[in-house]
C-alpha cells in the first residue's frame, strides 16, 4: 500500500535526501530534478503516487502554516502599559484626566469624542491636542502599543 511513509522511504532510500527538502520545488521541476540529478526513472504508478503526495504535502503545508501561525498583531500590551506608564500615567492614571476630567480614557468618552480607535490615539499621541503636549519622542511601534494598551483597558474599564 502506497502512503507517505512509502514516498519518504522512496525518497530516503534511493535519493540519500528527505523529502521536506523537495517541497518547495514545483511538481515537474522535482520530477526532472529526480531525472536528472539521481537518474531515477519513476513507473507511471509511482509518478502518479508522488504528483498526488505532492499536492497533499504542498496543501497539507499550507494548511499547517495558516492555522499555526498567530495573527500578526503588531502591538504589545505589556510594552504598550510600560510607556503608557512612564509617559502617561501622571495624568492618564487609571484611565482618568487629571488635567480635564470629562476627557477620560474609558471607552464611553473615547466614543462620544470620536477617539475610539488606535489610529485616533496614534495621532493625538503624536501630535497632541488642547492640555495634552505631543509625545513625538515615542517611537511609533511604542505609540501602537500605547493605543493598543488604552482601548484594550477601556475595555476592562481600566480594571486592574
Amino acid at each position: 500500500r502506497y502512503s507517505i511513509i512509502y514516498l519518504q522511504t522512496l525518497c530516503t532510500s534511493k535519493l540519500n535526501r528527505p523529502f521536506s527538502t523537495f517541497y518547495s520545488l514545483s511538481f515537474d521541476k522535482l520530477l526532472n530534478f529526480l531525472d536528472d540529478q539521481y537518474k531515477l526513472k519513476l513507473s507511471q504508478k509511482e509518478e502518479t503516487l508522488v504528483k498526488k503526495l505532492f499536492v497533499f504535502f504542498v496543501m497539507l503545508l499550507t494548511i499547517a502554516n495558516l492555522a499555526l501561525t498567530p495573527p500578526a498583531l503588531a502591538e504589545d500590551l505589556a510594552n504598550g502599559a510600560k510607556i503608557f506608564s512612564s509617559n502617561c500615567a501622571a495624568c492618564h492614571q487609571g484611565g482618568n484626566n487629571l488635567v480635564m476630567a470629562p476627557k477620560n480614557l474609558k471607552k464611553q468618552t473615547l466614543i462620544d469624542n470620536q477617539m475610539y480607535s488606535a489610529d485616533a490615539i496614534t495621532a493625538q499621541v503624536i501630535k497632541g491636542k488642547n492640555m495634552m503636549p505631543a509625545f513625538g519622542k515615542l517611537k511609533l511601534e511604542d505609540v501602537a502599543d500605547v493605543a493598543a494598551y488604552v482601548l484594550d483597558q477601556a475595555e476592562k474599564d481600566w480594571a486592574k
